[in-house]
């Protein structure tokens, strides 16, 4: 399981972020079907939320189909088992516009470029070192979709954890939310089956070298490579 899934939430409407971190979750492959959520009390001390909070967003998970309960001594809240088939009937009715994934763009710069600039800087050797070998384990992966994306997920995730920031942190994991429902709702063509190689290298190198203004303009350049990928995706499924 990609690490931080279950990390402090904060803000508000928190019922509603709680849905969109375990969707998110699930969409990304970190959560899979039959996947055993954490106690009531665990997860809502770990999202930081009150346990009422947490149940009302437990019970909009079940109603979507996402989680199940289960009881008796193996008992529990569980990812369903056609959860991925529930998140991805949610994407196909998220209206995707060239103009939408300009403005998501323009946002992943802004707070994404800024995390790999700061992370170049604070990250730890280990931390650096474990997002080198994040990003080797997807350029050598032959897994699917899902499974890449999970990789590219946790990825960034880390990067911007390893910023120092807690808001770049919560704001980058929004963004990898709303990447996995842009990719859930692109059409699914062989391109999208598996990775070529070198999507992460000019940024890791940057961030391995520490060097921060080179770490900046590479993620610039993947995220605009990014956008440049997406927009031929829905001009072929249009």
């Amino acid at each position: 399981m990609v690490y931080n899934t279950f990390s402090p939430i904060g803000g508000r409407a928190s019922t509603e972020l709680i849905v969109q971190r375990l969707v998110g979750a699930v969409a990304a492959g970190q959560l899979r079907p039959g996947d055993r959520l954490p106690p009531e009390q665990e997860l809502a001390q770990a999202f930081e939320v009150a346990p009422m909070t947490l149940r009302k967003g437990l019970e909009v998970l079940r109603d979507l189909g996402v989680v199940e309960s289960r009881r008796g001594r193996a008992g529990g809240t569980f990812i369903g088992d056609e959860a991925p088939l529930r998140i991805q009937e949610y994407a196909e009715g998220f209206s995707l516009t060239k103009r939408w994934l300009e403005d998501l763009t323009d946002y992943r710069i802004a707070i994404s470029a800024q995390a790999c600039a700061l992370a170049a800087e604070r990250a730890s050797d280990d931390a650096l070192a474990a997002i080198v070998a994040l990003s080797e384990r997807y350029d050598g992966s032959n897994e699917g979709r899902q499974a890449l994306r999970a990789i590219d997920v946790e990825l960034h995730s880390q990067i911007a954890l390893h910023s120092g920031s807690e808001r770049l942190y919560e704001a980058e994991l929004e963004i990898q939310q709303d990447l996995s429902r842009v990719l859930a709702s692109l059409p699914d063509i062989p391109l999208m089956h598996r990775s070529e190689g070198g999507e992460h290298d000019q940024l890791v190198a940057a961030l391995a070298a520490r060097d921060a203004a080179a770490a900046r303009e590479a993620m610039i350049a993947h995220a605009e490579e990014s956008l440049t990928w997406c927009l031929a995706l829905l001009a072929r499924g249009e």
